[in-house]
């Protein structure tokens, strides 16, 4: 999938984004949960390296809210 190559290469938000445009036709997709919940933890790592904390625990907080539903 050109998603999870997006993921892949560091390109987050736009992999962040095909995966909600992949959920708005079918919201309990069970992989694009998991590959949208994964970008934001790759997103998070990403934030956390670069010493941007709060948006490090914005996005464990929105995989978190994806994950629960």
């Amino acid at each position: 999938m050109f998603y999870f190559v997006l993921e892949i290469v560091g390109s987050y938000e736009e992999s962040i984004e095909e995966f909600k445009s992949l959920l708005s036709n079918n919201p309990s997709y069970i992989p694009a949960l998991k590959g949208l919940a994964e970008s934001c933890l790759c997103r998070a790592r990403n934030f956390f390296s670069r010493q941007l904390l709060g948006c490090c625990s914005n996005s464990c907080q929105e995989a978190v809210d994806i994950l629960s539903k």
